[in-house]
């Protein structure tokens, strides 16, 4: 999995793909303004430094274009190092739910079970605003999050968090953060696609 953010840095527009985000560079190779970070000869990531390139966005971008992908390969290409791979959908994916249950701890808190195409996720919610058989849209696992945070699952008091739940702020297509966003796309769409 990788992440594609752009941004500006004064007037300069910058680019980065971010291909291990838990690692620290330890050598850097630039040529004409495209600087590949490594960690123990392993490439980790890359920053494009005002390069024609086909993002959508500042910011992340949700769902990387093949055109895009392209761009990065033909990079990747020229140094001689691996390609990536065409990004299969946005991590932001709609779920059924199936079962809610008080958590044994937090009061306020609900333990969901989520029906998707081809699995069955728990997860822990604050959300009270939704019943069984709504669509939910939830990010799952190594996802990055729009404001460039991840979600990762776990187990938080025995019991296994392996989605997150989206309010429409979340999603950032509204101001509301106490209600998760319910949608009528059909279970396993992509919420970006």
């Amino acid at each position: 999995m990788f992440y594609i953010y752009s941004y500006y840095f004064g007037k300069e527009k910058i680019t980065s793909l971010v291909i291990e985000p838990n690692l620290i560079p330890n050598t850097i190779k630039s040529n004409d303004g495209v600087t590949y970070l490594f960690r123990d000869n392993k490439l980790i990531g890359i920053n494009f430094f005002n390069v024609e390139l086909s993002t959508t966005s500042i910011g992340l971008e949700k769902k990387p274009s093949k055109e895009l992908i392209d761009q990065i390969n033909s990079y990747l290409t020229k140094e001689g190092l691996d390609k990536l791979d065409y990004v299969s959908n946005s991590s932001f994916l709609v779920f059924e739910v199936e079962r809610r249950e008080e958590h044994p701890v937090f009061e306020k808190q609900a333990i969901v079970t989520l029906k998707g195409l081809n699995d069955t996720l728990t997860t822990v919610t604050r959300y009270s605003n939704f019943k069984i058989g709504d669509h939910l849209v939830c990010l799952v696992n190594n996802g990055a999050r729009l404001d460039g945070t991840f979600f990762k699952e776990r187990i938080e008091k025995n019991i296994p968090i392996q989605a997150e739940i989206n309010s429409p702020k979340d999603l950032r297509i509204g101001e509301d953060e106490k209600d998760a966003y319910i949608t009528s796309l059909p279970i396993g769409a992509d919420f970006f696609a």
